[in-house]
Parts: C-alpha cells; structure tokens; sequence
C-alpha cells in the first residue's frame, strides 16, 4: 500500500460552468487537493486546469474512476 498524502484526492467531473464553479470553491478551502479533472470538452478542461495545473486532464469518466482518488465530485 502507497503512503497517502496529508490532503484526500479529488477527482472533478463535469467541469462547465456550474462544476467549476464548485470545483473552486472547493479547492478554496484547502482541504482537499484536485489530483484529476474529467469533462468531454477540451475547452472545459482548459478552463479548469486554470484552477488546478497539476491535476490530470482526462476526458473520459471511467479513466477519473481507475485513478485511486478518496472522492469524486460530479457536476
């Protein structure tokens, strides 16, 4: 089993207006970190990935769900 980071790993899908929004408010708190981002639109992941530059950009939701993440917040 890998170590686990101080803050729980999530994954954000659906990332249009109304997920990003949350997905900032989120990410606001500090309390978690954003290890990956799935949406189909390259320009919502874009805008997204603004907000969190290291999280992995995926366009699929089965390939958030293989990641390992402790949560997924779905918009």
């Amino acid at each position: 089993m890998k170590p686990r980071p101080d803050k729980p790993r999530v994954g954000f899908a659906g990332v249009g207006w109304i997920g990003r929004h949350r997905m900032e408010a989120i990410l606001a708190t500090g309390a978690v970190s954003a290890a990956a981002i799935a949406d189909p639109s390259p320009a919502m992941l874009d805008e997204a990935r603004a907000l969190a530059p290291e999280a992995a950009a995926l366009t699929r939701f089965e390939d958030l769900l293989a990641m390992d993440l402790d949560g997924v917040v779905i918009a």
